[in-house]
This record gives structure tokens, C-alpha cells and sequence, in this order.
């Protein structure tokens, strides 16, 4: 009776882990590389057109098995060069971000999402028919995302995604005396890693 006693206490300790990992929520790190496409905005008194651009971003969060609702925060950075003049427009953020994901019984689920922070805009030496700008100013930003998510198989506790994103600002950035609009449209492919 004691071996018995023994051997079910071995078993509900081994089991434990696995039953934790799937009823309670987990955390996760997240990985993004993009192509940016900004959308064509004015600048101060004239309108600046930009080239496609490259960013990445990365998210510490934490996701709520139960509602498959996921909290985080999140960096990122992206730059794109002007097209009808000179010099790049960098932007550096920082949101806390809402997740939905949307479990189809499969690997694949698609997901949405939003957030609110801080974006840095900083015009590089940027002049667009005779209109100047260099420095920075830091605004409120908004976003939303919208993608679906892989999970391998063969990896556990990976998630790959593809998605787009779309970023904006409660108000235009004042770099010197020249307003600068930013609207910015993202593809994104990255990874999750849960733990």
C-alpha cells in the first residue's frame, strides 16, 4: 500500500507541470521584422512622400489561456527614406498593446490587436521642396494589428506569424517650426516564444 501511496504521489508531480502549462497563463517574448511603407503626409507647408522602409520590434507579454487574451509591451523602431527630397524620418516607440487571438482547433489562428504609447519622430536633415527639418519630438501614438499565427508541430511553444500593422499619431510631430504627419502601414513576420 505504501509502494501504491509512492508510486501515485511520483505520478501527480509529474503530471502537475504539464496540467499548470496548460490551465494557467503564460508568458511570452516576441520577435518582428517589417517592410514600412509611410504614407504620404505633409510637412509643414508642402507634402513628403517616402520610400519603403524596414523596421523590428520586440514584445514582453503575457497571455491569458482562458480568454486567449494576451497583455504586452512593446519597442520597436522603423525608418524610411524621403522620396521627393532629402534625408529619412526615424520612428522609435513604445505601446502596451490588447491581443486577441481567435483558436480555430488547428495550428493556424488569427489574431487582432491595439495599442497606445509613445512615438519618437525624428526627421534626419529631411527637406521637401524647400521645407527644412532636423530633430525630434516625442507624440502619442495609436495602433492596430491585424495577422494569423502558426504553431509548428515540431516546436513547442513557438508561434510564427504574419501580419500588418497599422500606426498613427493623436497629433502631428513639431519638429522646429515644421509639422510633421505620420502615418505608417507595416508587413510584419516574426515569432513567439512561451514560457
Amino acid at each position: 500500500m505504501k509502494k501504491f501511496a509512492l508510486l501515485a504521489a511520483v505520478a501527480a508531480v509529474a503530471i502537475a507541470p504539464q496540467a499548470k502549462a496548460e490551465e494557467f497563463p503564460y508568458w511570452y517574448i516576441g520577435l518582428d521584422a517589417s517592410v514600412n511603407q509611410q504614407a504620404d503626409g505633409d510637412f509643414g507647408t508642402t507634402e513628403a512622400s517616402y520610400d519603403t522602409g524596414a523596421g523590428f520590434n520586440g514584445a514582453w507579454g503575457y497571455r491569458f489561456i482562458e480568454t486567449s487574451a494576451a497583455v504586452e509591451l512593446e519597442v520597436g523602431y522603423d525608418k524610411s527614406d524621403v522620396d521627393n527630397g532629402v534625408g529619412e524620418v526615424k520612428n522609435q516607440f513604445v505601446a502596451i498593446n490588447g491581443i486577441v487571438d481567435f483558436p480555430t482547433g488547428s495550428q493556424v489562428s488569427p489574431y487582432v490587436g491595439a495599442g497606445v504609447g509613445l512615438a519618437r519622430i525624428d526627421a534626419d536633415n529631411v527637406t521637401v521642396n524647400g521645407v527644412s527639418a532636423n530633430g525630434h519630438d516625442t507624440v502619442p501614438m495609436y495602433q492596430a494589428m491585424v495577422g494569423v499565427s502558426y504553431k509548428p508541430e515540431t516546436m513547442p511553444r513557438t508561434e510564427l506569424n504574419v501580419g500588418y500593422r497599422y500606426q498613427g499619431l493623436f497629433s502631428d510631430a513639431e519638429i522646429g517650426t515644421t509639422d510633421v504627419e505620420f502615418q505608417n502601414h507595416a508587413l510584419e513576420v516574426g515569432a513567439e516564444f512561451n514560457f
